[in-house]
């Protein structure tokens, strides 16, 4: 048997990882959980399904721009975070989602865009995605608790919004989030 120099030894590894890493499905959903937020495959949102500007096909409110229409001030302590490449709501934030609720059934006639964002790590399409599935997980979680749908929409920004610049963990964490925005319009 032939011993491997270091050089060819690195060559080998270094190929072994880019293999393995190139197998690993970044739009594959962490299994097993069984909470809120296990939704279908995420590869089942076509990108023909997102508009450029970030929103699903339906989900924008006729008339509404939602850079300029959109005051997220309002409910901006109820920002909803998540786990690094999850669309699973964390106990530690259903507490916020109860508040949500309990603002729009006690401000009659208002609405809310739900506005979902992804931390650096991975493509842009694939955290515009990411995003999605967050506001829209939040969204069902809402209607749940009692919110008329009619009264949800969803935009997602993925990476290009960050709450905070930084490649740390720490702005990792504030950037995987899904804002609440009440419809100025």
């Amino acid at each position: 048997m032939k011993i491997l120099s270091l050089s060819q030894l690195a060559v080998v590894a270094l190929g072994a990882a880019l293999v393995l890493g190139g197998c690993a499905n970044p739009s594959k959903k962490h299994a097993g959980s069984g909470d809120i937020g296990d939704l279908p495959n995420p590869d089942a949102t076509s990108a023909d399904a997102i508009n450029p500007d970030g929103l699903s096909a339906n989900a924008r409110p006729a008339g509404v721009n939602p850079e300029t229409d959109v005051d997220y001030s309002v409910l901006s302590a109820q920002t909803i975070y998540f786990d690094y490449d999850s669309t699973v709501i964390k106990s530690s934030e259903r507490g916020k989602l109860q508040q949500i609720a309990d603002w729009l059934k006690s401000h009659d006639g208002k609405r809310l865009m739900l506005a979902g964002h992804a931390d650096v790590r991975g493509t842009p399409e694939y955290n515009r995605g990411l995003g999605e599935r967050r506001a829209q997980t939040v969204r069902e979680y809402l209607v749940g608790l009692g919110v008329p749908a009619g009264s949800l929409f969803t935009i997602s920004y993925g990476s290009e919004k960050p709450a905070v610049d930084g490649t740390t963990e720490d702005a990792y964490s504030k950037n995987r989030r899904v804002a609440p925005g009440v419809i100025t319009k």
